[in-house]
C-alpha cells in the first residue's frame, strides 16, 4: 500500500481573530488518513495566538510583512510536509477536501481545481466553472524550485499605478500558476462537480492585501494581546 503524503495546510492571517478558531476547527475535522499539520503565520502587531495541539503550529511574527506574497512564501517555508495546501483564514472547507486533493495530486508536483462554491456576505451561493488561482495542492520542493510567488514592493509601483487588473495580476497567485503551466509535465487539473463541492470562498471581508495604503505595511513595535484560541 502506497504511503500517504505528509500534508501541510498553510495559512496567513492578520487582524481577523474571529476567523482563526473556525479555520483551525475545519482543519482538525479533515478526514485525511495520512500525516497532516496546520501552519498559521500571524504578523498582527496587536495579537499573539496560542493554541495547543500537536498538529497545529502558530507563528506570531515579530514584524509586519510589507508584501503579502513574501508572507505566503515564508509560510510555505515553515511547512514540514511534502505537500502544502494554501488556505485563507476566512475560507470554509469540507472534511473531505484534503483527501480529495491528495487523491487528485497522485505523483504530480502540482494540481489545481476546476469549479468550486463561492459566496460573499449577503449573496447566494454560486457555482463557478473556472480554474481558481489559489485553490491548489503543490509539492513544497517544487514550489521552492519555482521560486514561489512573485513578490511586489509598494515603492516599485509608485502612486501612478492604480490599474486594478495590473495590480490584481501581480498580487494574485495566478502568476505562480502561469509559470507552472510553462514547466513541462508539471501542471495538472481536476474537476469537482457541484455535488462534491468542498470549498466555500469567502466567509468574511476581503483580506488585507487589497488595502493599497503603504502605511499599513510599516513595521510597528509589537505589544500584543495574547489570545488563547478556543474552538
Amino acid at each position: 500500500m502506497e504511503k500517504l503524503k505528509f500534508v501541510s495546510w498553510a495559512c496567513i492571517t492578520y487582524g481577523r481573530p474571529q476567523c482563526v478558531p473556525e479555520i483551525i476547527r475545519m482543519f482538525l475535522e479533515q478526514d485525511y488518513k495520512g500525516k497532516k499539520e496546520f501552519v498559521i503565520l500571524n504578523d498582527d502587531p496587536d495579537v499573539n495566538y496560542v493554541f495547543n495541539h500537536p498538529e497545529v503550529r502558530i507563528y506570531n511574527w515579530n514584524h509586519r510583512f510589507n508584501n503579502v506574497r513574501l508572507k505566503n512564501n515564508a509560510c510555505v517555508d515553515l511547512c514540514k510536509g511534502e505537500v502544502f495546501m494554501e488556505t485563507a483564514d476566512d475560507d470554509s472547507w469540507k472534511p473531505h477536501a484534503t483527501t480529495m486533493f491528495m487523491d487528485a495530486l497522485g505523483d504530480s508536483p502540482f494540481v489545481i481545481v476546476r469549479g468550486f462554491w463561492k459566496h460573499s456576505e449577503g449573496l447566494e451561493r454560486v457555482w463557478l466553472d473556472i480554474v481558481t488561482g489559489p485553490i491548489f495542492a503543490c509539492r513544497v520542493d517544487f514550489f521552492q524550485k519555482m521560486k514561489g510567488y512573485a513578490a511586489w514592493i509598494w515603492h516599485d509601483f509608485g502612486d501612478h499605478i492604480r490599474d486594478k487588473s495590473t495590480d490584481d495580476w501581480v498580487l494574485h497567485p495566478a502568476n505562480f500558476v502561469e509559470r507552472v503551466k510553462e514547466a513541462e509535465g508539471c501542471y495538472k487539473e481536476f474537476r469537482v462537480e457541484e455535488k462534491d463541492g468542498f470549498f466555500t470562498w469567502v466567509r468574511g471581508q476581503p483580506s488585507f492585501w487589497t488595502d493599497r495604503s503603504p502605511e499599513k505595511y510599516k513595521i510597528k513595535k509589537r505589544n500584543p494581546k495574547i489570545i488563547e484560541v478556543k474552538l
